[in-house]
């Protein structure tokens, strides 16, 4: 015979239940321990039942156990990657995920792979980088701290009249100078796009999409780093 099947809770302030078909879904309200009962009809006077008890437990948010210091960087300053586990802890020991956010990307933005947060320059200014820690169970923390970018003297780049046109670029991007240097030419993320050296290097950014990108110039322990826009 075909079965039909019906559920109840009987306390619908832990859990609520609902059949559809063959599928029962159990659906969370709060805190306590419901006993669900489950029936199977034949249609023909015969019924089965099944119990069983659900308790729901309180869960416990993650902390914040060591608060990340505000940092004050400069202009060009390599990515900075930080460890998100020593920041958080959670005492039910779930497993917990990350989320960043920057406030001001025209000066920093945020990235997070696992528990590895890495902040990446783009101007100067103060953004605040305010970082999530989720385990899943409606528990969440967050902490918040600033970073400050301020100029850097960059003497090397007046020494040897570096040139960088046209900026914006819908094409190529000339950068020249009095003597040799390297180039490197990132997105946002750090991912390299070009790399060159000489005293007049070309670089084509024809097949990139609209958007900021970094180039940095290095000549011996010297670095300057500029923003180019590429825009159609």
């Amino acid at each position: 015979d075909d079965l039909t099947y019906t559920a109840t809770s009987n306390d619908k302030d832990v859990v609520i239940v609902n059949v559809i078909n063959n599928d029962l879904t159990i659906t969370y309200v709060g805190i306590g321990t419901s006993t669900i009962t489950v029936t199977a009809d034949d249609s023909d006077g015969g019924t089965i039942k099944d119990m069983f008890t659900m308790t729901v437990t309180s869960n416990t948010a993650p902390t914040v156990t060591n608060e990340i210091a505000d940092r004050a960087e400069t202009a060009g300053f390599d990515p900075i990657t930080l460890d998100l586990a020593n920041v958080f802890t959670d005492a039910d020991s779930d497993e917990l995920t990350y989320t960043a956010t920057s406030s001001a990307t025209d000066v920093v933005t945020v990235t997070v792979s696992d528990n590895d947060l890495t902040i990446t320059y783009v101007g100067t200014g103060i953004s605040t980088i305010t970082v999530t820690a989720d385990d899943g169970k409606r528990g969440s923390a967050a902490d918040a701290f600033d970073v400050k970018v301020t100029s850097k003297p960059l003497g090397f780049a007046e020494e040897i009249d570096l040139e960088i046109f046209p900026n914006p670029a819908t094409g190529f991007v000339q950068v020249r100078s009095s003597g040799e240097v390297h180039a490197t030419l990132t997105d946002l993320n750090g991912r390299m796009i070009h790399t060159g050296s000489g005293d007049e290097i070309t670089l084509d950014m024809r097949s990139l999409p609209n958007g900021i990108y970094l180039l940095t110039v290095s000549k011996s322990v010297e670095r300057v780093r500029r923003k180019i826009i590429k825009s159609d």
